[in-house]
């Protein structure tokens, strides 16, 4: 593996296990999640677990860039009640790369114009909010300023059980 595929895997994985933690604690776990759901109300679609450990990545197949786009395996530990015997279960969740805005076309990203103090398209920042958020596109006009300005977040609804042995915790 390149010194680039590692750095962005460790980012990654970095990113999985605050995730989780945030999860799992209970606590707000926004700032991890990829842009378009981060203000969203609603949990991620995963089941209640005790704890967790996050594995390896991995290349999203089907045809997506895996440079802005990756599988996250992990193993969480479910049950521990009168119905559920405490198991380690293997899963997957997917991490993606999103950009929220892009230059001001009207101004070129200065935020003023030679008419106006300030532009009156973007309001002198220079920048025009993107809505929805957009991953980086190979062969698009707009890939590399999307590519250089993307940030990783966990799609919270994309959580699904892999396949794999599910093991018995032992006590």
């Amino acid at each position: 593996m390149s010194e680039a595929s590692d750095a962005r895997n460790k980012v990654v994985l970095d990113l999985a296990r605050d995730f989780f933690d945030a999860v799992k604690g209970r606590k707000d776990w926004h700032p991890f999640a990829q842009m378009r759901t981060r203000k969203v109300k609603v949990a991620p679609n995963i089941p209640d677990f005790q704890s967790f450990e996050i594995l390896r990545t991995r290349n999203p197949g089907n045809g997506r860039d895996p440079d802005q786009m990756r599988v996250v395996l992990l193993k969480i530990t479910l049950g521990g009640t009168e119905r559920m015997k405490l198991q380690v279960v293997p899963g997957e969740i997917l991490a993606v790369r999103e950009v929220d805005w892009e230059p001001c076309q009207k101004c070129d990203g200065v935020g003023k114009t030679d008419n106006e103090e300030v532009c009156s398209k973007c309001r002198g920042t220079g920048r025009i909010e993107l809505q929805p958020p957009r991953m980086p596109e190979r062969g698009t006009e707009s890939y590399e300023h999307d590519n250089e300005h993307a940030v990783w977040g966990i799609c919270p609804a994309s959580f699904k059980f892999a396949a794999g042995e599910r093991k018995l915790v032992k006590l």
